[in-house]
């Protein structure tokens, strides 16, 4: 059998991205018939970039599934990205056989806290087809177990269907060698975001800082609103990067103590996750310390601390781990975040369950 696991994206994250890629290099290094397929709005050409976005969901997506409901009908068991609140998949759906969702957020919960009227519009189409797609699916795979429970209340009817949990991974090198560390007497944490959402939870820990006098150094590293750039500058310890790119980041990481994750999940509805910059702290040898359980690390996970965003705390549990060797974190974290490893898992779960009669 062969899989396929496609998305359709008019601007994909740099983590979307990414975990394709490495989900692709893990397919090929374990020998799987996996392919991967991601479609964006780059792909549609220089002579449409000029068209109206409008114009362009449309013909990405019409190009999408067309070529999607070609490739399950020559044999491809599917897996798709779920899509928020799209028409197209809806139709689509009709014609791809035993085909899996994907899904990486509690997509009405996401969408009704956007604030803007395409929003609102995919909340309704979201609800009234994404469901009807969730249902007709012959299974469903999940980033995070409540995200599974999230998709399950939303076709309760459906108690047949194969539930999967297949976590964020990140590739290993095959010789990963000692992480560079070059940590010093002054505890220096780095959180790194794209953009600061509220999310994140940084304005409480920068409150939390104003009203501490223990001293370290804070790299943030992303774009950060207004609001929360005022209170950051106004705080010596706090040095602002702004967008870097892993040439830049690298440095940061080998000279923090920790790594910091988002504290205000709760904002979208949701107690865990598994982000992928977690575990790119861990893979360089730095523990976390974020305000969110991490699903695909045990509860005792030494290297993984959930806590709120109190400096105090966390500059407590950084001093705790300043002894830790990075080797140490990187291949303790290994087993439960490397991308080949959960693959590897997913593949056998999901050809185990449709080789065995519908």
């Amino acid at each position: 059998m062969k899989y396929l696991h496609a998305a359709v994206s008019m601007n994909p994250s740099a983590g979307v991205v990414r975990q394709m890629a490495d989900e692709a290099r893990a397919a090929i290094d374990l020998g799987l018939d996996w392919e991967i397929w991601l479609s964006q709005a780059a792909d549609l050409g220089p002579n449409l970039a000029r068209w109206p976005a409008p114009l362009r969901y449309t013909v990405l997506r019409v190009r999408f599934y067309l070529r999607l409901v070609r490739l399950a009908r020559q044999g491809h068991r599917i897996l798709l990205r779920h899509s928020l609140g799209d028409p197209f998949l809806f139709l689509a759906s009709f014609f791809l056989g035993d085909y899996f969702t994907v899904h990486h957020t509690l997509e009405e919960s996401e969408l009704a806290t956007l604030d803007f009227s395409f929003a609102r519009l995919q909340l309704v189409f979201e609800r009234l087809l994404g469901r009807r797609v969730v249902a007709r699916a012959r299974g469903i795979v999940c980033l995070t177990p409540e995200i599974a429970r999230h998709e399950i209340s939303r076709v309760p009817d459906r108690r047949d269907r194969q539930v999967l949990i297949y976590p964020n991974g990140i590739l290993y090198p095959a010789d990963p060698g000692e992480p560079i560390d070059r940590r010093g007497d002054r505890p220096e944490l780095v959180f790194v975001a794209s953009y600061f959402y509220d999310w994140h939870g940084l304005e409480a820990l920068l409150d939390s800082m104003a009203s501490s006098r223990e001293d370290g150094l804070l790299h943030l590293v992303g774009l950060l609103p207004d609001a929360a750039r005022l209170k950051a500058k106004a705080d010596p310890r706090v040095r602002i990067h702004g967008e870097l790119v892993p040439s830049q980041l690298d440095p940061l990481v080998s000279l923090s103590w920790l790594g910091l994750s988002s504290f205000n999940l709760s904002s979208k509805g949701m107690t865990e996750a598994c982000t992928l910059k977690v575990r790119e702290y861990l893979r360089a040898g730095v523990p976390v310390y974020a305000g969110h359980r991490d699903s695909a690390l045990p509860v005792n996970f030494e290297y993984f601390r959930q806590g709120p965003p109190q400096w105090r705390a966390i500059l407590d549990y950084a001093s705790t781990m300043r002894t830790v060797r990075r080797a140490t974190v990187a291949l303790s974290a290994r087993p439960l975040i490397d991308k080949r490893v959960l693959l590897g898992r997913l593949y056998q779960a999901i050809n185990g369950f449709t080789a065995a009669p519908a």
